[in-house]
């Protein structure tokens, strides 16, 4: 498996062929960990398969039915998040413990025949961040507003302050530090969902700005 970071290219030519680990009510965004505990024989073969290659798969969500069909293949929400193996632990009865680091957002395009294979593998399209000049004064007033309610937040939250400081760098890229206080204030599966389907960033750090504000000054289990 390899060890550096994938390219935007490399992560799109994936994208070709994407095998992927569907889950009910869990949505995967960049930037953030999603450790996974995992038991299933086909999805053992796809962590085998995926640690052989290049360490990539996708991370759909379930649609909403998914109960009566688990053991098929059922719907999935077409916009997911697509990752990297940073962490494996083998289990001696086959079993094992994964972390997945999230590397990007992609669009699914269509399932592909899985032929032999036990597991799902998908057509996909690599949602990327398109620069719009018309948006650049909106987003440095965006990028403003965010971090003044980040500050303001570690201000009536001392209990993560330090957990969030690093997020005012400067320097930090926009869309990562909005992608890891996405993962801290979105808390359930279908408002996260809404946000990783926005393709364009400006409504996505509108939304967190908007869910800061609701959060202050809040119980201390808010970003827990």
């Amino acid at each position: 498996m390899q060890s550096a970071a994938p390219s935007l290219q490399q992560l799109a030519d994936r994208c070709a062929a994407l095998p992927i680990f569907p889950l009910p009510r869990v949505v995967f965004l960049p930037h953030t960990l999603l450790p996974l505990h995992v038991f299933e024989p086909r999805y053992r073969a796809l962590i085998a398969d995926v640690r052989a290659a290049d360490g990539l798969l996708g991370v759909p969500a379930l649609a909403p039915g998914w109960e009566d069909h688990y053991e098929e293949a059922p719907a999935l929400i077409p916009s997911f998040g697509i990752g990297r193996i940073v962490r494996h632990e083998a289990l001696p009865d086959g079993r094992c413990n994964i972390v997945l680091l999230g590397l990007g957002r992609v669009r699914l395009v269509q399932e592909l025949p899985a032929g032999p294979l036990p597991y799902r593998v998908v057509q996909a399209r690599l949602m990327q961040e398109a620069p719009d000049e018309r948006q650049g004064a909106d987003l440095r007033r965006a990028r403003t507003q965010l971090r003044m309610s980040l500050a303001q937040l570690m201000g009536h939250r001392p209990d993560v302050a330090d957990q969030l400081r690093g997020l005012l760098d400067p320097d930090r890229d926009l869309a990562e530090v909005t992608d890891a206080l996405a993962h801290l204030c979105l808390r359930d599966p279908e408002t996260r969902q809404a946000y990783l389907d926005q393709e364009p960033l400006l409504p996505r750090v509108e939304q967190v700005v908007a869910a800061l504000a609701e959060r202050m000054p809040g119980p201390p289990d808010t970003l827990a």
